[in-house]
């Protein structure tokens, strides 16, 4: 519908009029930037007041808060999101090359607000600016930031709208921010009926993978007829070193399910998604799987769909890409007793020692564009203070540090059992090893693992064959010392995964 100052783009959750989901005593939240007043308004009033009154006038409860570009989302923020029950988010402009974007900003205030209405209130020309359109449930569009413009769209959120403005369509595909709390029973239906059943997840093991505060950023799209959840991306954005503060891009996880498959429903999501994490400030580079917390590493072998990622400009590694487990039994292992290295000596980490073995981990890694960091330091440094120091199995060659692992069983409270849910899926007397590295032939350290399923499970009778070389009797005793420590904490398997994670990069 159009009048002289609004537009409806579009509602798909039909959040429209806004006073059919509100009661008498629940609270709005209007969010808008500090921006420089327009000519018409004082210099001294904010500009938006007018908006914020007109709106009380509809509803009496209304709460209006300023953010800032720079300050962002804060907790003070929080705290009046979760208490109000819609938000009306007020973005005037595109992205800028400085700090983040009005919509980045929107994008994080909503993933606050769960399943609260939502709004977005455009004082500029929203699909012109590509502004996350799909993202958002419900976007209404001013023409102008002066004071009538304002309040004719404080009354447009009130009323009826029988249709949408026939130039700006109905996107395709509804793709709205996943909301946890309702989302994650049919997340774990969809994920079971789209991947193969090795990978098969149950709700209370995929819900703390999923949920990730800060560093998670999910999508979904539901049917408009039935409202049933039919296609899921999950993305994050984590640290890939403790040498560089810039982000890793991870697009984790694309599931459509079969029955809507063939619709541009998973290519609307890829995009989506691939767009959001380029706007993510501090974004270097875009991984296809999830380094921590670990969903897949890539593509599943049996998924069939790699020929569709390639399309759409993911780089496969090359053979070293693929990446199986092997169960390794300990009762079925050869005997592993360490090769004769001139004082090797393995045993778990102290306090003490931690920050060397974070600097023997990230001495490795090369640059971020190049897909070598594997987060391994990281992965390292969280545990410092912590009671899972020990955890981490170390080899030393005198005082050198030549070799880490991190070791972890099901239930034990490791951070490590919380990133990588595969090997309690096995059994509860399988432990895990996660975060292999061992000093190469050149003197640094090399990361060979990668600690989750992202082919096809297989077992063996010892551990799978590695490289040649020093790091290849550094490995090999590696497993051994890791293997009799499990078997200490009373574990009869050892599920570790030699490769590389790194699938693609687009």
């Amino acid at each position: 519908m159009v009048n002289p100052t609004t537009t409806l783009l579009w509602d798909h959750l039909e959040y429209l009029p806004l006073a059919n989901h509100l009661a008498e005593e629940d609270l709005i939240l209007l969010l808008t930037p500090v921006i420089e007043p327009p000519g018409e308004t004082p210099p001294s009033q904010d500009p938006f007041e007018p908006l914020g009154r007109a709106i009380a006038t509809q509803h009496p409860l209304v709460r209006h808060v300023p953010y800032t570009k720079n300050g962002g989302i804060t907790d003070a923020h929080k705290v009046f999101i979760e208490r109000c029950k819609a938000i009306i988010f007020v973005i005037t402009g595109p992205p800028s090359a400085k700090g983040p974007s009005q919509a980045s900003l929107a994008a994080t205030a909503f993933r606050i607000g769960d399943d609260r209405p939502q709004i977005i209130l455009a004082c500029c020309d929203f699909c012109a600016h590509n502004l996350q359109a799909e993202s958002f449930p419900t976007v209404i569009q001013a023409t102008s930031l002066s004071p009538p413009s304002l309040i004719e769209a404080a009354s447009f959120l009130f009323r009826s709208h029988a249709s949408l403005s026939p130039p700006q369509a109905l996107p395709k595909v509804p793709i709205q921010f996943w909301s946890p709390n309702r989302d994650l029973p049919a997340i774990t239906s969809l994920w079971r009926a789209c991947l193969p059943a090795c990978f098969h997840l149950p709700q209370h093991v995929l819900a703390p993978l999923l949920r990730r505060d800060g560093y998670a950023m999910h999508l979904t799209v539901r049917d408009p007829h039935s409202d049933a959840l039919i296609a899921f991306c999950a993305t994050y954005t984590t640290y890939p070193s403790t040498l560089t503060s810039n982000l890793l891009g991870s697009l984790a996880l694309l599931l459509v399910h079969p029955d809507h498959r063939r619709r541009g429903i998973g290519t609307a999501l890829h995009d989506v998604a691939l767009a959001q994490l380029r706007r993510t400030p501090g974004v270097e580079a875009l991984l296809l799987g999830s380094a921590f917390p670990r969903l897949l590493a890539g593509v599943p072998i049996d998924a069939g769909s790699k020929d569709w990622f390639a399309e759409r400009g993911w780089r496969d590694s090359g053979p070293a890409s693929e990446v199986s487990d092997w169960t390794v039994s300990f009762d079925g292992a050869p005997p592993h007793s360490s090769p004769v290295v001139p004082g090797l000596d393995f045993r778990p980490c102290d306090e003490g020692d931690l920050g060397r073995v974070v600097a023997f981990a990230e001495q490795g890694d090369g640059g971020i564009r190049q897909g070598k960091r594997s987060g391994y330091g990281e992965q390292f440094s969280r545990l410092e203070g912590t009671t899972h120091v020990e955890d981490v199995m170390v080899g030393y060659q005198g005082r050198d540090v030549v070799a880490a692992a991190v070791l972890y069983v099901p239930r034990d409270g490791s951070p490590a059992a919380g990133d990588v849910p595969w090997a309690r899926t096995l059994g509860e007397d399988v432990g895990g090893l996660t975060c292999v590295c061992v000093t190469s032939e050149k003197g640094r350290s090399s990361p060979v693992s990668a600690s989750h399923p992202t082919t096809r499970r297989k077992s063996a009778d010892g551990p799978p064959e590695a490289t040649s070389g020093v790091d290849t009797v550094l490995l090999v005793s590696l497993m051994g010392a890791c293997m009799d420590r499990l078997a200490q904490r009373g574990m009869k398997h050892m599920l570790p995964a030699l490769g590389n994670i790194y699938d693609g990069h687009a």
